[in-house]
């Protein structure tokens, strides 16, 4: 492979993110077979002999990879790839009958405490027990409230919970195996507006202005998505000597969630 077509790749790439991989499609002539569409409009490759595709990559608002804060075997998952999750929802959940064990044991003195602290104030009140001890209940039941509340929080790290709103796409681990801190269980992609982001030669940027409209054939699949220019940098990326810009795919398109971090080819689309 020549020079060029690997420091679009590594320019790209560079732009969208480091975990991204992005795939060069040089241009090719336009498949023969019929090609599916998704959008409310029909996206349709410009001629062959005007055609110039160029690289792309699909690209959510956001999109996380979600790691246990805990050691220990995977209890459960709560959501399958595909689903669709709310703020909050419950993923996985880690095995942890230690501190669970703990925190029952903090509950029960938390509540022994404050048993005694009531028990003190009436015996102060009737001047039957002095007043220095019904200070130290009510410093012994701040202290039970406080292991309590870590153990809580120590149990609540051993729940995975979507951060945002979106779509499970991947999940890295299965039920039963070991998780360890840091190490992602699912991947979770953000719900809203999915975007192409592509990278372009000088020339051909002319007809690249925002509002012009684009088809994207991802992969080799036929699946075509029409997408619309929103931004394209006025600079060339110094390695690749390409320009990079963003164009929103088709309202219709909107819940693509599955097809992030997918490669594209990318041509200007028939007036």
């Amino acid at each position: 492979m020549s020079r060029g077509p690997w420091l679009v790749a590594l320019g790209l790439a560079a732009f969208v993110s480091s975990t991204t991989v992005i795939v060069y499609v040089t241009a090719d002539a336009a498949p023969t077979h019929p090609m599916r569409a998704s959008s409310h409009w029909v996206p349709t490759p410009a001629p062959s002999h005007k055609a110039r595709p160029f690289v792309g990559v699909i690209v959510a608002p956001e999109s996380a990879d979600l790691a246990s804060k805990v050691e220990g075997p995977i209890a459960a998952f709560h959501a399958r790839v595909g689903q669709h999750v709310r703020t909050g929802d419950l993923l996985a959940t880690i095995s942890s009958p230690v501190l669970r064990r703990e925190l029952r044991t903090f509950e029960v003195a938390e509540r022994t405490a404050e048993e005694r602290r009531r028990r003190l104030e009436a015996l102060v009140a009737n001047r039957v027990a002095a007043e220095e001890e019904l200070v130290q209940a009510g410093q012994d039941v701040e202290l039970a409230r406080a292991r309590t509340k870590k153990a809580r929080a120590a149990i609540d790290e051993s729940m995975v919970r979507a951060p945002f709103e979106g779509t499970v796409v991947s999940k890295y681990a299965d039920t039963g195996s070991y998780a360890r801190p840091g190490t992602p269980l699912l991947r979770l992609v953000a719900s809203g507006q999915v975007r192409i982001r592509f990278a372009v030669p000088p020339h051909e940027t002319r007809s690249l202005a925002p509002g012009a409209r684009l088809v994207a054939r991802v992969d080799e699949e036929t699946l075509l998505l029409g997408a619309t220019v929103t931004t394209l940098s006025s600079e060339l990326e110094p390695s690749s000597r390409m320009a990079f810009g963003e164009a929103e795919i088709s309202s219709s398109e909107a819940k693509l969630d599955g097809l992030v971090g997918r490669s594209v080819k990318v041509s200007l689309a028939e007036p």
